[in-house]
C-alpha cells in the first residue's frame, strides 16, 4: 500500500509543479539535499548561498551538514529566512490524492522557513502518506494543532490579470524528499 499511495503523491505533486524524490534514510536524504543545494550554489554564482533549516524528527540525528560553500543556519530562524535563498523543513504526512504536504507549523521558525526563501525542501515520512484529506484529519486530529499548514506544490497566483504566476507569495521552486526510515519517530532526535 505505501507504494501506492507513494506513486499517487507523487504523480499529484508534480502535477502541481513540486519535484518529488523517494530515498531510503535520513543519510540518502542528506546526499540529495546537498546535491539540490550545490545546483542552487551555482545559479548564484556571484552570491553565497544561504539555507535556513528547521531540523525535525528525521534529520535530527545526522551529525553532518550538507557539504557546499554557502551558509546553513539552523538557528535564529526567523531572522534568517528573509534573507534566506533556500529553506528546508519536515512535514507530518502527505496526502496522496492531491500532493499535499500537511504540516504543524505551529512553530513560528517553520513557517518562515517554509513560505519565505525562494526554494523550499520539504521531507516527510513514506509511512506518513495517507490516501486522502479525511484520513489526514482522522490522524493528525487538528482541534488539538494551532496553526496546521497545507503546501501544495510552489507558490502561485493568477491575481494578476489572470496570468498565472509562481512566487508571488511564497517559494517558487519545492522539492519534496519522501524517506522510507531512520529518524527518530517521536520528534526528540
Amino acid at each position: 500500500m505505501e507504494g501506492k499511495l507513494y506513486q499517487q503523491f507523487k504523480v499529484a505533486a508534480e502535477g502541481v509543479g513540486a519535484e518529488v524524490y523517494r530515498v531510503e534514510g535520513p543519510e540518502q536524504a542528506l546526499e540529495l539535499i546537498t546535491g539540490i543545494l550545490r545546483e542552487w550554489e551555482s545559479r548564484k554564482r556571484d552570491k553565497r548561498l544561504q539555507v535556513v533549516w528547521k531540523k525535525g524528527s528525521i534529520t535530527s540525528g545526522l551529525a553532518t551538514k550538507p557539504a557546499i560553500k554557502g551558509i546553513i543556519y539552523e538557528k535564529e530562524l526567523s531572522f534568517r529566512a528573509r534573507e534566506a535563498d533556500v529553506g528546508i523543513a519536515e512535514g507530518d504526512l502527505a496526502i496522496a490524492d492531491t500532493g499535499t504536504i500537511v504540516q504543524d507549523a505551529t512553530d513560528v521558525e517553520k513557517r518562515y522557513v517554509t513560505t519565505l526563501p525562494e526554494l523550499n525542501i520539504l521531507l516527510v515520512r513514506t509511512t506518513a502518506i495517507v490516501a486522502d484529506m479525511e484520513e489526514a484529519f482522522a490522524r493528525l486530529r487538528p482541534g488539538r494543532i494551532p496553526f496546521l499548514a497545507f503546501i501544495t506544490g510552489p507558490s502561485r497566483t493568477a491575481d494578476i490579470e489572470r496570468v498565472l504566476t509562481l512566487g508571488v507569495h511564497g517559494p517558487e521552486w519545492l522539492h519534496v524528499i519522501c524517506v522510507d526510515e531512520g529518524g527518530s519517530r517521536n520528534g526528540q532526535g
